[in-house]
């Protein structure tokens, strides 16, 4: 468990990637320091286990909540392809919506070797020989 000062050079080192900076706002005494002190303590104290341990945890949760998951994507085309404003956006909606659940795949397969070649219509519109 980290000290509620640990904590605040923790938060303060993740939104400024400065570890002295961070030091110096979480031990607003050190203002006054000389700018090797304050580099010295911050860097010991960034390489604390349970202080790097916290930092890596919450460079963790920030790359989590970054990156839009599937299924936000498929949420987010839905909604502007059911309620967009303009034509144009729904349109455009739609057509990301099908390349990305692979809609537009081919409607054909066609098959060769040793004599027989064959060809399927995918799309419901019969078969070829």
């Amino acid at each position: 468990m980290l000290t509620p000062k640990q904590e605040k050079f923790v938060q303060e080192f993740i939104a400024t990637g400065n570890a002295t900076e961070a030091y110096r706002r979480a031990f607003p005494g050190s203002q006054k320091w000389k700018p090797e002190s304050v580099y010295s303590k911050a860097s010991n104290l960034l390489h604390l286990a349970k202080v790097s341990a916290r930092v890596e945890e919450l460079r963790k949760q920030a790359v989590t909540s970054a990156v839009a998951t599937r299924t936000e994507a498929l949420e987010i085309l839905t909604n502007i392809a059911r309620y967009a404003e303009e034509d144009r956006d729904r349109i455009a909606a739609v057509g990301k919506l099908a390349r990305f659940e692979g809609w537009e795949q081919p409607k054909k397969v066609e098959h060769s070797g040793k004599g027989i070649s064959f060809q399927i219509d995918l799309g419901g519109q019969g078969a070829k020989q």
